[in-house]
């Protein structure tokens, strides 16, 4: 999942949590446009639950004025 992300363009960190994953994208390459069309954030949702099989849950937003995109990613 992290090599696909870089190619993308995202930088992107993850860790392990009792009972969960959470992946931190520290870059956007979608930010312009997402500040238009701000559905364009279920895109990387949807990509990294399909790619895992596991729910996902955002929990931060570049958007929303976060210093990243957080994702919660259960076990």
């Amino acid at each position: 999942l992290k090599q696909v992300l870089n190619r993308e363009g995202f930088i992107i960190d993850y860790e392990k949590g009792n009972v969960s994953y959470e992946i931190s994208l520290l870059s956007c390459p979608y930010y312009q446009v997402g500040k238009d069309y701000p559905e364009i954030c279920n895109l990387d949702m949807h990509l990294i639950s399909e790619f895992l099989s596991a729910p996902v849950k955002k929990v931060t937003c570049i958007l929303d004025g976060d210093d990243r995109c957080t994702y919660q990613i259960s076990e």
